[in-house]
């Protein structure tokens, strides 16, 4: 899965001594901007498991330190929506 790959690469990032700020930077690069690219056309139709399984990633991503913050799916969304009127 291209997320487990992320993942990795993120793990390995602060392995090497990459701080929290730079790693959160990396993250909202290489999964965040693709994710919100998109979303305002295809969240409609995601089902709840596939929305669960993009939560979950956020989710992870948080528990590891990887980010400083938690990410929602639905406010990323409703963000994602917003920005594009």
């Amino acid at each position: 899965m291209m997320s487990n790959q992320r993942l990795y690469l993120l793990a390995q990032l602060r392995h090497q001594g990459l701080d929290i700020s730079a790693l959160d930077s990396v993250f909202n690069a290489i999964v965040v901007n693709k994710i919100l690219y998109a979303l305002p056309v295809y969240f409609g139709y995601l089902t709840q498991g596939h929305k669960d399984m993009l939560q979950r990633v956020f989710n992870t991503v948080h528990h590891r330190g990887f980010t400083l913050c938690e990410y929602d799916l639905e406010v990323l969304a409703e963000k994602a929506q917003y920005d594009q009127a």
